[in-house]
């Protein structure tokens, strides 16, 4: 006599296990080698309770170089937010170019002076704008540093080694931060002009 054995009921799925202290093995070789490749540093963080006592929950993740300067205290808060501010419209501006697919809504019939009432294709042209505009306010010789801001693709050491190769270590550091901290700059006065 066969018989099949149900090991949980039909439609519902299990869920994973937590990622515990038991069972937790720390950032897997993988990310490591991606946070050594791009010259970044990876933070486990621990979840707290309200409390403010520490849990058994986990999370890794990769810091950006933005970030480690803005903890350094290179960077202020505001240069920080500008960037980081910057970074968001570039990421958009990618997302919602041309190629995006448009799918019309009925809200979108009557449009009113909201932005969130724009047209796929209309809200694709406004963040475009708003790139174009800051890249404009930094001018065409800080243009290289603005596409590091947005695109991040290594870490801030290994980028002064690649931008200033002849210079010594402490020499290209200072110049790629004044740099870094310049463009920050007017970046900030170019978003509190706009807002």
């Amino acid at each position: 006599m066969m018989h099949a054995l149900k090991s949980r009921a039909p439609g519902r799925k299990r869920k994973p296990l937590p990622i515990t202290l038991a069972n937790w093995a720390g950032p897997t070789a993988e990310r490591i080698r991606h946070a050594q490749t791009a010259d970044t540093m990876l933070v486990v963080d621990t979840y707290r309770t309200d409390a403010g006592e520490e849990t058994q929950l986990k999370r890794q993740r990769i810091v950006n170089p933005l970030e480690q300067l803005w903890k350094a205290g290179v960077l202020d808060s505001g240069e920080y937010g500008a960037a980081r501010r910057y970074q968001r419209d570039a990421d958009l501006a990618a997302l919602m170019g041309p190629a995006a697919t448009v799918r019309y809504e009925p809200r979108m019939i009557d449009l009113g002076a909201d932005p969130s009432r724009l047209l796929p294709i209309e809200k694709a042209a406004d963040y475009l704008a708003r790139l174009a505009s800051a890249q404009q306010r930094c001018g065409s010789k800080r243009r290289h540093m603005l596409d590091w801001i947005a695109e991040e693709p290594c870490g801030w050491r290994k980028q002064a080694r690649a931008w200033f190769p002849d210079a010594s270590e402490l020499w290209a550091r200072s110049s790629f931060t004044r740099l870094l901290t310049v463009t920050c700059g007017i970046l900030e006065g170019h978003y509190k002009r706009r807002a």
